[in-house]
């Protein structure tokens, strides 16, 4: 291609209907032509061919609305911050923990990214089980409405259930976070770092208290 630049402004007599074209071809400050020399570029043809159409603007506009309004349907997975929001997560986890316990990895799902940069899903799915099958271990089971306080801008946050227990008044609380478009939950640090692994060292409880296994395997 070659450019021919403009180095110099004249007056000339615009006629009606090429006012568009001249002012398009002046403040681009270059003229386009053909390989050959011969063919002019039509440039501002051109460039009207990279400018959005009313209907891509339209399109755009709704996209950018919706994701302000938390409107987009969950396989988008955009919402925006907000307490209903973080209201129905919150809602959503408590049903994974109730009732999903034992295929952790739905509850694995719910978790930050921090946490799930920690672990694997197998390995929380193993420390999980691991975990649930401490002979102490309080029951888990959270109820509806928890107490949600968020952060001014509702990026993070907290929850707190009220958790069904045979001491009255235990709560269980975990932290919210805003990230990717939707609110994940920080919980299970101790299954991250393995701390969960320390009640088991002390643990007084065997099996042998309720059977004989001895006399049983002779048998």
């Amino acid at each position: 291609m070659l450019m021919h630049k403009w180095k110099k402004m004249r007056l000339i007599r615009v006629l009606p209907g090429t006012a568009a074209v001249l002012c398009t071809i002046l403040c681009a400050g270059t003229v386009s032509v053909g390989a050959s020399g011969k063919e002019p570029i039509d440039t501002a043809a051109a460039l009207s061919d990279s400018t959005p159409t009313e209907a891509e603007t339209a399109a755009h506009s709704q996209v950018s609305e919706s994701r302000v309004s938390g409107s987009e349907s969950p396989e988008q997975g955009v919402f925006a911050p907000g307490s209903e929001r973080a209201a129905e997560r919150a809602a959503d986890y408590a049903q994974a923990v109730n009732y999903d316990y034992e295929t952790p990895e739905k509850i694995y799902a719910f978790l930050t990214e921090e946490l799930r940069g920690m672990m694997t899903e197998a390995e929380f799915t193993e420390a999980f089980k691991k975990e649930r099958s401490y002979p102490y271990i309080t029951p888990l089971y959270l109820m509806k409405n928890p107490e949600i306080e968020l952060a001014l801008d509702g990026l993070t946050g907290t929850v707190i259930y009220a958790q069904a227990a045979r001491i009255t008044g235990m709560t269980y609380e975990i932290g919210l976070v805003y990230e990717n478009g939707d609110y994940y939950i920080e919980d299970w640090m101790e299954l991250a770092d393995g701390s969960y692994l320390e009640k088991f060292e002390d643990c007084p409880y065997t099996l042998d208290w309720y059977y004989d296994l001895d006399e049983a395997s002779e048998e």
